[in-house]
């Protein structure tokens, strides 16, 4: 292939410098939306899309791009990359994303090296944050729990949720996000056999629907 003439070179620097332009000329609060909508598609973009640009790179340090990441397409756990995802998370999380909260919670109770505790902690503080999801999933533990003002305490979750009429809801979506996922084999938790009431029909029932 011949040489460009130097006026063709020229003309083609100046393209690729003017198609720089509109990179930076997006106001940085723009940048970060875009960003996060990418990053909300597929981590696997989101580290592609740190690399091809310094601007991105910079915006995807942003607290507040990691807590306008939406999840909804992530699975709970990955069948693969799974170092790459893990790091994806734990930077939502860090950057003040309670979905990534409630998520990583959930990851340690079903994991079969999952630390319990941790995980209590996470899906805590998710529902502290608003996550109903999260609130559900932890009131229902709560309710299997041998301790009664803890039992008390997740009765008055799910009346919170029966208020807000989203029990049903919320009970589809952790449904859906725990399907097909292998269980723990000892379990996660033990369950208290006791009932909540022995009064028939049970005055707590409503609550669950």
């Amino acid at each position: 292939m011949e040489p460009l003439p130097r006026d063709n070179k020229r003309q083609l620097t100046d393209t690729n410098q003017s198609s720089l332009i509109p990179i930076k000329s997006i106001p940085q609060d723009l940048l970060i939306n875009v960003v996060a909508r990418i990053s909300s598609e597929s981590y696997i973009d989101h580290y592609n899309m740190k690399v091809c640009c310094r601007d991105f790179f910079h915006a995807s340090k942003d607290n507040y791009m990691w807590q306008q990441v939406s999840l909804e397409k992530f699975p709970l756990i990955p069948w693969s990359h799974k170092e790459a995802f893990d790091s994806f998370m734990q930077n939502c999380k860090e950057g003040g994303n309670i979905e990534a909260l409630y998520r990583v919670g959930l990851q340690e109770l079903k994991s079969f090296v999952g630390n319990i505790e941790k995980g209590m902690k996470d899906l805590k503080m998710a529902e502290e944050k608003g996550h109903l999801e999260a609130k559900y999933t932890y009131a229902l533990i709560l309710l299997c729990s041998y301790d009664g003002n803890l039992r008390k305490e997740g009765v008055e979750y799910m009346q919170f949720l029966r208020n807000a009429k989203c029990v049903v809801n919320c009970r589809n979506k952790v449904r859906t996000l725990l399907e097909g996922l292998w269980k723990r084999p000892y379990g996660t938790i033990m369950r208290n056999p006791t009932p909540l009431c022995y009064e028939k029909p049970c005055k707590f029932l409503p609550i669950f629907k």
